[in-house]
């Protein structure tokens, strides 16, 4: 390696634990924007590189890609910087975690079967759903009792599963969701079996939630609230009528 790049590559992991020691200290405001710039500096491309090179579908590299910085942050507490770079570190983390994701899909097709066709799903019962939903908070659509459809729960796939498991949370919609397969959901996001926590009830509030969430996971408000705001389009077509 040339002295150039080996300078470049001091700079970068320097660079980097300085953003992962300022995710460990001062104000939330200030920890929430070391962790941002570390996502996008060093996460994200390296999420990108090993979903490229796991020869991922598209939407498996997606969701990858997307779920990668919550990942880390979990992660983070185990990363030492005097035992190498954290871009190293970071790399065999999210190789590991791809390798881990794609025998679970796998489990979980073989364990589930295939997801129905299209003309499948049409002829499956549709849930009578609010009117005016356009006008009204999500929250407030959630309000029956019945389990999820199989042509809900295929809409709620298309979400990445660490955000589809705490929009779910946040919606209060886990009780409507077959056991199995938030369980199996669950796992995939390597989510604690008591998740959500059991005082999670005693809020109404999707925002309240996402604060007791955010304590529960140790992970930044703004990061479950950023999954919150882009799931709510896919949980807006839950309710939707056909």
């Amino acid at each position: 390696m040339g002295s150039n790049a080996a300078e470049e590559q001091h700079s970068v992991c320097q660079h980097a634990t300085l953003l992962i020691q300022q995710t460990r200290q001062g104000q939330e405001e200030q920890r929430n924007r070391a962790f941002e710039e570390l996502a996008e500096r060093y996460i994200k491309p390296l999420a990108k590189k090993i979903a490229l090179k796991r020869c991922f579908s598209w939407q498996q590299a997606r969701d990858l890609y997307k779920e990668a910085p919550g990942y880390i942050w979990g992660k983070l507490p185990q990363f030492d910087s005097s035992a190498g770079c954290f871009c190293g570190w970071c790399s065999q983390v999210l190789s590991n975690w791809a390798i881990d994701r794609g025998r679970r899909a796998k489990r979980e097709r073989a364990k589930f079967g295939p997801y129905p066709e299209q003309s499948e799903m049409d002829q499956l019962p549709w849930e009578a759903t609010v009117r005016d939903n356009k006008q009204r908070p999500i929250w407030e659509q959630v309000s029956a009792n019945e389990a999820l459809s199989h042509r809900q729960l295929e809409i709620l796939r298309k979400l990445p599963v660490l955000r589809r498991t705490i929009a779910c949370a946040a919606a209060g919609l886990v009780e409507r969701i077959p056991g199995e397969v938030w369980s199996a959901w669950r796992q995939e996001a390597e989510l604690a079996e008591d998740f959500p926590p059991p005082e999670i009830a005693k809020y109404d509030d999707p925002l309240d939630r996402l604060r007791l969430l955010a304590e529960y996971l140790g992970m930044p408000f703004d990061i479950l609230r950023q999954h919150w705001y882009r799931a709510r389009g896919i949980l807006r077509e839950l309710f939707r009528e056909r």
